[in-house]
């Protein structure tokens, strides 16, 4: 009888096999839940999505003039995107909605804008309106710790926007023969910033207006403006063409450095002195412009020395510290001995070895030393061991750490030898700065046998000449022509060198920025065909910067600077101001979108306010902008009640000139004025801008502006069956109710519990 087998699972395999499910399962469970989050990341992205349709649905259905701009003062940003977000901080301040159990934020950024040469252009909001607005709603939340965002724009038109029956057009080209036509001139009208055009490839403009009184302004990179005063009548097409002056030219040149760090000047391992002691030190100079604490008591060392063998551990020396300080262009001298005799000169150390240093008083090994070997010496932070600057050579075709390439030395530093650090690229002086620093060593020392240099200490006073080459750093210039320059390195023993080319005739400040180091020099004058060159010892870079700069000029009406009551030009981010007393003006700005506004808040009150918005700057460079063109003007000042007494504020109030343009609008304050920023003289109606179901008398007021400079009351006007709103919650038990609930507003009192809802047949 066979014998019965039966077959199955031994444990082990079973073991395997609940092994795998489980990898399976775990696999399968990390999937959905990458799926969810998938999920709820697209969720989160179209709830937003509605969130901006919604908002921009709404101020579509406003009355066009209620949809105010975002003025300079009025405007904050969202800066934890690049570039900064604006948004309107005041007439439609953020809103906080929840929905589905995320936070998310709406803002919104109202700007004018114009179609120019078949683009859409962003112009300051205190132009007179140009019947074309752009919506800008983004919806911010969190998602996993990062701030997304869903961001929508949109032009809105006005339907009753004065349509331009009159045409400004011509050509403009260039003065010399063989009188080229320019391409991407701008074109516009100084009285209203919103009448522009740039020109097409043939030089032509064309600008509707409507009928009066024009400066026409024209600017075109590389020449310069051109103004010219016209008059123009209801269904006039007139022609006006430019022939602009192309400016001189010449360029700027030279050599930039950065001084930020303290350089060891000299190294001697052996040079025995009058009493046959065997002398050694290292030399530290400084080229910055500050003073550094070496020490802050006798034991208490704040920078010192580190030696290090090819293969051997960094040995710190310890110093007793005699002098606490290194100031601007002094040297500072570490040594083992007290007083160093050498070359004809006796100096006091700044700081002695201690006589506990291991192998003391011989540390830095010569190449008659056993143990010798390639080696550097490190001027170092001693809290944290971050290297200063440190300086390596090799021996016997070995090397250890440097910068750059070591000092080629063949047996290693000798007695009666120094390494001695180079005062400019090519050449050591005495009487200047032991600075030049390239980053590699074997460039920037010279091997000197016997010595030739004495160690000089903290005494000893030198002018530094050079420094670190500025490798790539960025120079501008504020002739608003120029381009920027990059700074190049060139040459056996490198330097960084730069060359401004284009650059217009006059004074100019020049700008040069490394990283967060600057150097400005505001009295750079270029002649025609002519070449501006710094000296080496000129162009240091010394200053921390985290900023940028803004220039250009404030004219009247004729081109002329303003020099009663100078105009003052704004940076309304920063609170910073430039005078433009001479007609230009140099603005210190943050990085990034600025506002510049000129002449802010009427100061002058016989010329109009004009800003220009989100003007992008760099750090350490100028933003050269285009001419601000201010023309004379006064204000108009009136009053909104609801009763004939008491204020109603909140009321958008347009001033419309004789041709039915709108030259400026206002909202009326909680004390229910309102008051509007300088206009030119003439004939104006003074419009509050109601709801349909509203009225208000009278319904506009008409105002002459007679002189400039004086403000004119318009009238006291009341709104008659002026409507509001009503906000509030609906909870039950405390929770709130999210949707679903009809909410009916009513003037009488309705019956039965719940209330029956009245009829709205």
């Amino acid at each position: 009888m066979g014998k019965i087998v039966k077959k199955g699972f031994t444990l082990v395999e079973l073991m395997v096999a609940v092994a795998l499910m489980s990898i399976g399962i775990l696999a399968m469970g990390e999937s959905f839940s990458f799926i969810q989050r998938g999920i709820q990341a697209s969720k989160n992205k179209t709830i937003a999505a509605n969130l901006t349709q919604e908002k921009m649905q709404i101020l579509k259905q406003k009355n066009y003039y209620t949809i105010v701009p975002t003025g300079a003062a009025y405007t904050d940003y969202v800066e934890e995107f690049e570039p900064d977000i604006p948004y309107d901080a005041y007439f439609f301040p953020p809103e906080s909605l929840q929905e589905a159990g995320v936070n998310y934020t709406r803002y919104t950024y109202i700007q004018v804008v114009r179609e120019d040469s078949g683009e859409i252009v962003t112009l300051s909001p205190d132009v007179p309106d140009t019947g074309m607005r752009m919506i800008t709603v983004t919806a911010t939340w969190r998602e996993k710790g990062e701030l997304k965002k869903v961001q929508m724009s949109s032009v809105v038109s006005n339907p009753n926007t004065s349509m331009a029956t009159c045409a400004l057009n011509g050509k403009v080209t260039d003065s010399a023969w063989p009188y080229p036509e320019i391409e991407g001139a701008v074109i516009n009208m100084a009285e209203n910033q919103g009448y522009r055009d740039t020109t097409n490839s043939n030089g032509d403009y064309d600008i509707s207006v409507n009928p009066g009184n024009y400066t026409i302004n024209v600017t075109a990179p590389g020449y310069f403006q051109a103004l010219k005063s016209v008059s123009i009548l209801a269904s006039q097409t007139q022609t006006n063409d430019f022939s602009l002056v192309r400016k001189a030219t010449g360029s700027v040149t030279g050599t930039p450095w950065i001084r930020n760090h303290l350089v060891i000047g000299q190294i001697v391992g052996s040079s025995v002195n009058a009493y046959g002691f065997d002398q050694e030190w290292v030399e530290v100079y400084n080229p910055t412009t500050w003073t550094w604490t070496m020490a802050t008591g006798l034991n208490a060392g704040v920078i010192g020395i580190g030696y290090e063998l090819r293969n051997a551990a960094l040995q710190i020396i310890d110093m007793d510290y005699l002098t606490m300080d290194l100031e601007p262009s002094h040297y500072y001298l570490f040594a083992n001995t007290t007083t160093i005799m050498a070359d004809g000169v006796t100096r006091l150390a700044d700081a002695v070895y201690k006589n506990t240093n291991a192998n003391y008083p011989n540390i830095i090994k010569i190449n008659a030393d056993p143990g010798n070997d390639a080696a550097t010496v490190g001027l170092i932070w001693l809290a944290t061991l971050k290297v200063i600057d440190v300086v390596g050579w090799k021996t016997a075709g070995n090397s250890t750490g440097a910068e750059g390439d070591p000092i080629d030395q063949t047996i290693g530093l000798e007695a009666a030898e120094q390494f001695v650090r180079k005062s400019s690229y090519s050449s050591l002086s005495d009487g200047v700065g032991r600075a030049y620093d390239s980053n590699s060593n074997n460039k920037d020392f010279f091997v000197l046998k016997p010595l030739i240099y004495g160690p000089k200490n903290s005494a000893n006073h030198e002018n530094p000449i050079t420094g670190t080459p500025a490798n790539g750093a960025i120079v501008t210039c504020s002739d608003g022509l120029s381009d920027p320059a990059t700074a190049y390195l060139t040459g056996t023993w490198p330097y960084a060198q730069f060359q401004l080319t284009s650059v217009a005739t006059g004074t100019w400040s020049v700008i040069i920025t490394s990283g967060s180091y600057s150097f400005q020099h505001d009295t750079v004058t270029v002649t025609a065909g002519g070449t501006y060159a710094f000296a080496s010892s000129a162009t240091a870079l010394t200053n921390d910067i985290s900023w940028g700069f803004v220039n250009g000029r404030v004219l009247d009406g004729d081109g002329l600077a303003i020099s009663v009551n100078p105009i003052s030009v704004t940076n309304y981010e920063n609170n910073t101001a430039a005078d433009a007393a001479d007609g230009e003006y140099m603005l210190m700005v943050s990085t990034g979108y600025n506002t510049i506004t000129a002449n802010p808040g009427n100061a002058n009150s016989n010329y109009v306010e004009i800003s220009s918005q989100n003007v992008f700057v760099e750090t350490g460079q100028i933003t050269s902008l285009p001419d601000f063109i201010l023309w004379e003007g006064a204000r108009i000042t009136g009053f909104i009640t609801k009763d004939g007494v008491n204020p109603f504020p909140g009321i958008t109030v347009v001033i419309f000139d004789e041709g039915g343009a709108a030259s400026e609008q206002q909202v009326s304050g909680s004390d229910g004025r309102f008051m509007t920023n300088t206009v030119s003289t003439g004939n104006y109606s003074v419009t509050p801008m109601v709801d349909s179901r509203e009225s208000v008398v009278p319904s506009s007021y008409s105002v002459t502006l007679a002189s400039p400079g004086i403000t004119y009351f318009s009238s006291t006007f009341t709104v008659r069956n002026a409507m509001g709103s009503i906000s509030g919650t609906v909870t039950k038990n405390g929770e709130p109710i999210k949707t679903g609930v009809l909410i009916v507003v009513t003037t009488v009192t309705l019956s039965g519990n719940p209330p029956e809802p009245p009829d709205l047949s």
